[in-house]
């Protein structure tokens, strides 16, 4: 379903390495983003998902308390830019794909834990993914 899904997402310019911290703040207000050598042309929602794996990787000990994160980033992208319903489909998928890519390249790379946090993380959002589609589905447009 995901491969279906894939090629009709749509695409724009995106960050393609945004996380926490390649955002810079003032007291609690974001004043910009950094570290744009690695921009490029991908699905337009890569860049959410990428922050929200960011997230669960920063919240692992907190991991319940994530899926509000998650639904407040998802529901506040949308309501600035307004999520196509494969895009709303394809958020699980996406999550997926990024821990089996980060499992993979912290496998290759990575001499601590963190290969074990990816796994962990991956397992974690399998369990989930009920709550997580139930995020989506809050986004549907009406």
């Amino acid at each position: 379903m995901f491969s279906i899904l894939y090629y009709k997402l749509p695409r724009q310019l995106i960050h393609n390495d945004f996380h926490g911290g390649n955002v810079l703040f003032h007291i609690e207000q974001m004043t910009g983003i950094i570290d744009l050598d690695s921009c490029k042309q991908n699905v337009r929602i890569y860049d959410l998902v990428r922050f929200s794996g960011w997230l669960l990787y920063c919240m692992r000990d907190d991991r319940k308390n994530w899926l509000s994160a998650l639904s407040n980033l998802l529901h506040g992208y949308n309501s600035i830019t307004c999520l196509t319903v494969d895009e709303i489909n394809s958020i699980f998928f996406m999550l997926y794909s990024m821990g089996i890519s980060c499992i993979a390249t912290f496998f290759r790379t990575s001499i601590d834990d963190t290969v074990l946090y990816s796994i962990n993380a991956l397992d974690w959002i399998i369990d989930n993914r009920r709550s997580i589609d139930r995020i989506g589905e809050g986004l549907y447009p009406e």
